[in-house]
């Protein structure tokens, strides 16, 4: 065969997903969603929102060649508590994992340093274009405000900001529509983010491995707002970020000493420029960088993304045609044993 196959039990749904087109090449393979096409596929892939014991191709479905892929994006708290998948039902059912965790067979985080430093525009002219921008404070565009325990204690922390009088404009479906915000994704949205000083980057849970997302990488990277990051560790944070690229609640005492940190950084612009410093180099490479960064946090475990699609690799290692060389035992081990307890304590309703 000219191309190899890789099957998608089924289009994934969830937030920020789109499905690639059927007959889209990764690599050396194109990606189908028919199933009748299961015996010829070299893989197949299926996304938590997918998987039910009576509706997934068990042993007597599957050819000793293939490879088994189970594919998320969710953090473990609500794969447990929202999803409520039994992850037990599968041991020793999935050949690989496709996640955000640094520790995946297959990496599908929401963002690398490559990619930024592949997008952002560097070079000082570039900075003192971005910074120049600056017209307005800060923002936070949240949607989820209470279905999950992270949700409710960072609306908490928000509200303790507010309160010493800091001004944060609220978007979403928490606060009010914000009008005068362009659809999101569009240039006219990402010229509009690029005006505030910071971008409130608050996850919905509390320290859960390496989940990182879009709230990060998208709207203040890519378009030049200085991350506030609550949720993820320090740690997990420097392992995959550009270098001193954004401020994190964690360094504060209280919500109050975070404020004072960022109403200096807005009356004072030397200091607020240092956190874009990684974006004036024309030539800086991620490979340095990561030096950098190692050298400065010796005890972070930084991490290098892949510089093919998650989708290529798969392709490569279908190919390879030897499935035994890849198992996961306990994909509960893997989500949810192993996760931080911090991540994993469920609120008073989700006993």
């Amino acid at each position: 065969r000219e191309y190899g196959t890789i099957l998608m039990w089924d289009h994934p749904w969830s937030v920020g997903f789109t499905s690639e087109p059927e007959d889209t090449s990764f690599g050396r393979c194109k990606l189908t969603y028919k199933r009748e096409r299961i015996s010829e596929a070299d893989a197949v892939v299926f996304h938590l929102t997918n998987i039910h014991k009576t509706d997934i191709p068990w042993k007597h479905y599957r050819t000793p060649s293939q490879l088994f892929v189970f594919w998320s994006k969710e953090n473990p708290w609500s794969m447990r508590y929202l999803y409520r998948t039994d992850f037990k039902e599968f041991d020793n059912f999935f050949n690989m994992t496709m996640t955000y965790h640094t520790n995946s067979d297959l990496y599908s985080g929401y963002g690398s340093r490559r990619k930024v430093l592949n997008k952002v525009e560097k070079g000082s002219r570039a900075v003192d274009n971005l910074i120049s921008t600056k017209t307005k404070l800060a923002i936070w565009i949240v949607s989820n405000c209470d279905t999950m325990r992270g949700a409710v204690e960072r609306m908490d922390y928000y509200k303790e900001i507010v309160a010493t009088g800091f001004a944060v404009e609220g978007c979403g479906r928490c606060f009010k529509a914000c009008p005068n915000l362009p659809n999101y994704k569009s240039d006219k949205w990402g010229a509009e983010i690029s005006k505030y000083k910071f971008y409130f980057s608050f996850e919905n849970n509390l320290g859960c491995k390496d989940y990182i997302t879009e709230k990060f990488w998208e709207a203040p990277l890519w378009y030049g707002a200085l991350p506030v990051i609550w949720g993820p560790t320090v740690d997990d944070v420097i392992a995959v970020a550009p270098r001193n690229s954004f401020v994190h609640a964690d360094w504060f005492k209280s919500a109050a000493d975070l404020v004072e940190y960022l109403k200096f950084l807005d009356s004072n612009d030397t200091a607020y420029r240092e956190y874009f410093k990684w974006r004036e180099d024309p030539s800086m490479t991620v490979e340095r960088m990561e030096e950098e960064i190692k050298s400065e946090h010796p005890t972070v475990d930084v991490f290098s993304a892949p510089t093919l699609s998650n989708f290529t690799l798969l392709c490569n290692a279908a190919l390879d045609k030897n499935p035994g060389k890849w198992q996961v035992e306990s994909l509960n081990k893997f989500l949810i044993q192993d996760e931080r307890a911090s991540c994993m304590a469920p609120g008073k309703w989700e006993n």
